[in-house]
């Protein structure tokens, strides 16, 4: 006598019997009950985001870290600007301000404007020295102070 078949079993028995392309029409109302519905949606923010991205990505850059920052900033703004006009979460605004202020950082690294401030810390002498054997030539010497 053959054992009793589990459920399982008898579930795959049962699927085993209908062809592959009605197993797979099955699936069209769950899926379109879930995500299909909102395909349209979808594509639509698909499209704003590539206009929206064309001009940073167009102008990026692979030899410097500013092309980088120019991607970052864009990114932070948007998001502030979404996060901060739909306040969904309690400190909505506050973190949008942090967003908008590391915006601005960011804009004063790329600007250089930090990249001499070790110098008010740092406290070198700098001469030149004419080369010995050519006199047209001079070399740069530094020393710590």
């Amino acid at each position: 006598m053959e054992p009793k078949k589990d459920i399982f079993e008898q579930w795959a028995d049962e699927r085993a019997k209908k062809p592959w392309i009605i197993r797979k029409l099955r699936f069209i109302p769950l899926w379109w009950n879930h995500e299909g519905k909102y395909y349209h949606k979808m594509f639509r923010t698909g499209v704003k985001n590539l206009i929206y991205w064309f001009p940073i990505i167009w102008k990026d850059r692979n030899w410097d870290s500013h092309y980088i920052f120019e991607i970052m900033k864009h990114k932070l703004s948007s998001q502030a600007d979404y996060i901060g006009r739909r306040d969904f979460h309690t400190r909505a605004q506050q973190d949008a301000r942090r967003m908008r202020l590391c915006v601005k950082l960011m804009g004063l690294v790329q600007e250089e404007f930090y990249s001499s401030e070790y110098s008010d810390y740092h406290k070198t002498k700098h001469w030149f020295e004419p080369v010995p054997g050519d006199e047209r030539l001079s070399s740069w010497e530094s020393r710590l102070l």
